[in-house]
């Protein structure tokens, strides 16, 4: 197997050390762009009654990484589905993916929602995960196109549930693979306070796979 798929705890700490200290004035508008969309007021205007205020920060979000999206055109693309899919967004808007991965029902739902998002005009793959993310950051990993070709999915048609139920056993070893057994509250203690953590386990695994794939920084 190739090293790069054998996620353990060393290797998200490792990412996170890259991401918020060595390389920290490359990646700092990453960053500081997550930190002002990483928050409950947020997801709640987006949950409840998604305005014109909270869709253009979440375009404003998308953009920092190069999707190009008009924010006349895109905004009520974005309202739309996440009105069409608020009640099923809503039952999982608490679920961690750790415990949530091997769930039947529940990636059912995450794949029925994608699915729905796919649907929308400049709603890809990247962009529909990237927004769920943000609508649950403990339990949505983004990706983006690198990332897909490196674990084989076809970006036509990307099974994201199978995507996200492989990166929950990534975070169970995560967690297995720490000495304290609490990555999320380790990490979290280190960085979060300056770096706009806490930061759920399926979190660190994103820093993990958009440096090691999209970056190509060696983790």
């Amino acid at each position: 197997m190739n090293p790069r798929f054998n996620i353990t705890f060393n290797k998200v700490a490792r990412a996170a050390e890259i991401y918020f200290v060595e390389k920290a004035e490359k990646y700092r508008r990453y960053w500081n762009a997550y930190q002002r969309v990483n928050c409950q007021a947020l997801r709640d205007r987006l949950l409840c009654h998604p305005d014109r205020a909270s869709l253009n920060e979440v375009i404003r979000f998308l953009n920092n990484w190069r999707c190009r999206l008009n924010y006349e055109s895109f905004r009520p693309v974005l309202c739309e589905a996440l009105e069409e899919n608020l009640d099923r967004i809503s039952s999982i808007h608490d679920d961690r993916l750790e415990l949530s991965y091997s769930v039947r029902s529940k990636m059912e739902t995450v794949q029925i929602v994608f699915q729905k998002f796919l649907t929308k005009p400049k709603m890809g793959p990247t962009v529909a995960s990237k927004v769920l993310g943000l609508l649950n950051p403990s339990l949505f990993v983004m990706w983006d196109e690198p990332i897909q070709r490196a674990y084989g999915y076809r970006t036509a048609n990307p099974n994201y549930s199978a995507f996200l139920m492989h990166m929950g056993e990534a975070a169970q070893k995560v967690v297995t693979t720490c000495s304290s057994g609490k990555p999320a509250q380790e990490l979290g203690a280190k960085y979060g306070s300056d770096f706009g953590g806490p930061f759920p386990i399926s979190s660190l695994i994103n820093y993990y796979l958009w440096l090691t794939f999209t970056q190509q920084e060696e983790v």
